[in-house]
């Protein structure tokens, strides 16, 4: 236990459900005691009740539900206390191909070491869902990195077995040293650290990297891995990278279902190629975030399973035209959702999407709607609205939709002259939609 001690020497007054992992805490994801360590198949077993022990009274499926709603309570708490922190990405109620954020479940943790009965039922809990970001508050920028080394050299003292269990790993530094120009001398090893552990967790299926640097190893192993869901915040590549190769660097072994990447790459740092985000995209994917800047017109992947696309909002909003996405959704039949915050002007000339007949949830600028709604079956809209967009001409192509909209939103927030709405003025949405059921208008500094 000293070893994990002093392998992070970092403050102890933390939060009880601080999403770091603590010294202390890191700890227990060891084996309690060199015996433990001998019998490590052994703890791999199906775990059977203990006659004579109050806790082996209850069956071990009682324990790992046990485990499953501390999970759920740990992660409304975390999210509530620390945001979603790395990945801004959560299950919606028409998106549920998208994971849970990542969150260690420090509450059954804590049940863990009570007895040697409850580390063994809980241990693959406790391991499954693992987060290492730096301890608060961060000193300087060295120790943005810093923290987060001692951490995964934690975890690398687990054996073989128990990082069998991991199956969804997060990490990440903290951006606003990155935001001011500084890097961290210790990022190299950072991510040389990330891609050994990598190594080691052969069951992986959801991995989230944000506020890192790149490099040519770390991503090549991350196309080796058996993901089902991965998360990047890339900040560039590592500045030894002039350039990738324009082939993949190794056949991806990911049969992806989620995928959200955006590109933070500032000040000079190599951008990452397009080509690898792309050989990350297979028809298994259902669930897509992605920057403009990843985007490659020439070649655009073919996502028959895709159900939901996000596209955030693009400095260079030039990077997303209604062409390119025109291709995209060509390939993407069976698309249900579409969030596009990416501005779109006038310049553009009409062109007509494809028939997409199972798209019922839309977000997007005004100028989107065109291309969208006629003669889809939308359901529900948000539509984001320059104070000089008429109510009734958003109602009048909102209608062209083939389907009966049940939920309108209307963000009038963008700043410009200030208007009352009257009961008048909504006669247009109660002409279009009579079956509409919820509306919701947003106005600068009001809802």
């Amino acid at each position: 236990m000293n070893r994990l001690s002093e392998a992070d020497s970092s403050p102890r007054a933390q939060p009880w459900n601080s999403q770091a992992l603590e010294p202390g805490n890191s700890a227990a994801y060891e084996g309690t005691s060199a015996e433990e360590s001998r019998h490590d198949e052994a703890r791999a077993q199906p775990l059977r009740t203990l006659p004579g022990i109050a806790v082996g009274c209850l069956p071990a499926e009682v324990w790992t539900a046990v485990c499953e709603a501390l999970r759920q309570l740990d992660l409304i708490d975390s999210v509530e206390k620390y945001g979603l922190g790395l990945i801004d990405a959560r299950p919606t109620a028409t998106n549920t191909n998208r994971p849970d954020p990542i969150f260690t479940a420090h509450s059954i943790l804590r049940l863990s070491q009570t007895c040697r009965y409850l580390h063994q039922a809980t241990s693959p809990s406790v391991m499954e869902y693992i987060r290492v970001c730096p301890i608060k508050p961060i000193r300087s920028p060295e120790w943005s990195c810093r923290s987060p080394i001692g951490r995964i050299k934690s975890l690398h003292l687990n054996s073989d077995q128990r990082l069998k269990l991991v199956r969804g790993f997060a990490v990440g530094i903290d951006s606003a040293w990155i935001f001011e120009r500084v890097d961290p001398i210790e990022e190299p090893e950072l991510r040389s650290q990330i891609h050994d552990l990598l190594i080691r967790l052969p069951n992986l299926h959801h991995l989230t990297v944000a506020g890192i640097a790149l490099d040519a190893p770390l991503m090549q192993r991350i196309s080796t891995l058996p993901l089902e869901h991965l998360g990047l915040r890339i900040f560039g590549l590592d500045n030894s990278m002039t350039h990738l190769p324009s082939t993949p660097m190794t056949e991806p072994k990911v049969k992806l279902r989620s995928l959200v990447a955006y590109d933070c790459s500032t000040w000079g740092k190599p951008k990452p190629d397009a080509n690898w985000v792309r050989q990350l995209m297979g028809p298994t994917l259902q669930d897509l975030t992605l920057d403009g800047s990843f985007w490659n017109p020439s070649d655009l992947p073919v996502l028959p399973d895709l159900e939901f696309l996000r596209i955030p909002h693009e400095l260079n909003p030039a990077a997303v035209s209604p062409s390119m996405l025109s291709g995209l959704l060509s390939g993407s039949p069976n698309l249900k959702e579409a969030v596009l915050l990416v501005p779109l002007g006038m310049r553009h000339p009409y062109i007509t999407f494809p028939e997409l007949p199972h798209l019922q949830h839309i977000y997007c600028p005004f100028f989107w709607l065109r291309y969208l709604v006629p003669g889809r079956p939308i359901t529900t809209a948000t539509v984001m609205c320059d104070p000089w967009v008429q109510l009734e001409k958003v109602c009048e192509i909102l209608s062209e939709g083939s389907g009966s909209l049940r939920d309108l939103s209307l963000d009038y927030s963008t700043p410009g002259p200030e208007f009352e709405w009257s009961p008048d003025e909504l006669e247009p949405v109660v002409r279009h939609f009579p079956e509409l059921e919820t509306l919701c208008i947003a106005t600068a500094g009001h809802k």
